[in-house]
């Protein structure tokens, strides 16, 4: 008597679990899409259209394709699995996104492929068939209509993936839709893809020699959280080291809609909509976009002050187990380990974006009469209408009490002080005066300027001369010139 009872899974009953992963429509293609680019492939044109026959996507490429028995092996429910080596092109992990993806949103999924000079292999599985065979039997023919779409793109060497009987998310198939209604459905989606796809292969698709993404032959536009201005701020990088393994993270501050004088009003409005939803963490994995436009931390939320901030994280395959990559690739549960880090980060993008936020539609810092300019210590402005001040946050000063440890108390502090400046503001005219000379130096200002000049020489990168411009450039210093010039004396 064997110790062993061999139960086969029922093939309907399990790919109907498979279909219940969660895909979108827009992810399902995403992961798709990974198998060709791994495949090498510089074009990728996905095709959703509707005809007499049927309602269909394909996603076509030309890489280098497959012969009978790497199809045949790619169409095996979980080929290769998660713990086999990879090439660094390899943008997969557990051998199911193809099929998962696939049935996710068909019931119908036929693969043809073509290695150069070869012949086109074809594969399909087909959930309806399934169910009467109760067995795990892939066809070697497709659907007149698919054939005849594949063969149509297969040139030279590459792919294409038709899936049929669309009753996924887009919930095509059997719907009894008009002809007008389809149109409707397959224009949202295709709208829908092409934002998701500038996302997810923008890294990718920016690059000179990138791959080359179309739907219905149109091409699609990378879109990077980051914005390259002028006025786009780029904290330090920082490594994070897990189980031995090195995380690279950048962080960004991109600038207020104001600052974006290129853009017209249309596009200002865009940019600024986005804004709130897109801040927050960007994980990538091998340059692909896993989840963006979220923060990691129970304890941030989303905040209109907080919109600019954006924080790149580079996650090495290496750590796939540790950040628990989902099986659709579309959310990552960071570590235990890093979560202190992340926090850190995301309160430093956060805290630099709040300052920015909050400096947009100030009056620019004004020219004193020896024709120099200012850095002001309270900045006047208007806002919706209403006259307020509060303390510049780029000043060298406020800004160094900002990085005390006691940060919280220090924000009370600046939040009573500029209510009461506001409303002393409101009673009085806007226009800077100059300070007499004759007047005596308070010691307020006499110990202010030595801290800060103390702050600035130990900063390697400053001359003696950059200190002494930048001081008599800022709040209160350019109007006692005299007590920088003393410091130097000194300090000879």
């Amino acid at each position: 008597m064997s110790d062993v009872d061999r139960i086969p899974p029922r093939p309907e009953a399990t790919i109907e679990a498979i279909r219940a992963i969660g895909y979108s429509f827009e992810s399902a293609i995403a992961d798709i899409i990974d198998n060709s680019l791994s495949a090498g492939s510089s074009n990728v044109e996905i095709t959703l259209r509707s005809d007499d026959l049927d309602t269909f996507c394909a996603v076509a490429d030309d890489g280098t394709g497959m012969n009978e028995d790497e199809l045949r092996e790619a169409m095996r429910i979980g080929s290769g699995g998660s713990r086999r080596v990879r090439l660094d092109s390899d943008l997969g992990r557990f051998g199911m996104g193809l099929k998962s993806a696939g049935f996710s949103q068909a019931r119908r999924v036929s693969v043809f492929s073509k290695r150069l000079n070869g012949q086109v292999n074809t594969r399909v599985w087909d959930l309806d068939q399934l169910g009467t065979s109760d067995d795990w039997v892939a066809l070697k023919v497709g659907s007149v209509n698919a054939t005849q779409f594949a063969e149509s793109q297969l040139e030279k060497s590459g792919t294409v993936v038709v899936l049929e009987r669309l009753d996924g998310s887009l919930k095509l198939h059997e719907a009894n839709l008009s002809s007008d209604e389809i149109q409707k459905v397959i224009s949202s989606a295709i709208v829908e893809l092409s934002t998701h796809l500038a996302r997810v292969f923008g890294r990718l698709i920016s690059r000179k020699n990138g791959p080359r993404l179309s739907i219905n032959s149109h091409v699609v536009e990378p879109w990077l959280p980051f914005v390259e201005h002028s006025a786009s701020q780029e904290l330090p990088m920082e490594e994070i080291r897990v189980a031995g393994v090195v995380i690279r993270c950048r962080s960004y501050v991109i600038p207020h809609p104001e600052m974006l004088s290129n853009l017209n009003s249309t596009e200002r409005q865009i940019y600024s909509e986005q804004l709130f939803d897109s801040q927050g963490f960007y994980l990538y994995r091998k340059h692909r976009l896993i989840c963006g436009g979220l923060w990691l931390d129970s304890r941030h939320h989303k905040e209109m002050e907080t919109s600019l901030a954006r924080i790149e994280i580079d996650v090495p395959v290496d750590l796939d187990r540790n950040w628990e990559l989902t099986v659709d690739k579309t959310r990552f549960r960071p570590p235990k380990t890093v979560k202190d880090d992340l926090a850190r980060l995301a309160e430093l993008a956060r805290g630099k974006s709040r300052r920015v936020y909050r400096s947009r539609g100030v009056s620019r810092p004004s020219q004193v009469s020896s024709g120099k300019s200012r850095v002001p210590i309270v900045e006047i402005g208007t806002l919706r209408g209403e006259t307020f001040a509060r303390f510049n946050e780029a000043h060298p000063l406020v800004a160094q009490m900002l990085e005390l440890p006691d940060r919280r108390l220090v924000r009370t502090f600046l939040g009573i002080a500029n209510d009461a400046i506001s409303q002393v503001v409101t009673k009085q005219s806007h226009n800077d005066s100059e300070i007499s000379d004759t007047l005596p130096i308070p010691d307020e200002v006499r110990e202010c300027a030595r801290i800060l000049f103390e702050r600035f020489a130990l900063q390697p990168h400053l001359s003696r001369s950059e200190i002494r411009g930048l001081m008599l450039s800022i709040d209160p210093f350019v109007n006692y010139p005299s007590v920088v010039e003393e410091l130097f004396v000194v300090n000879e």
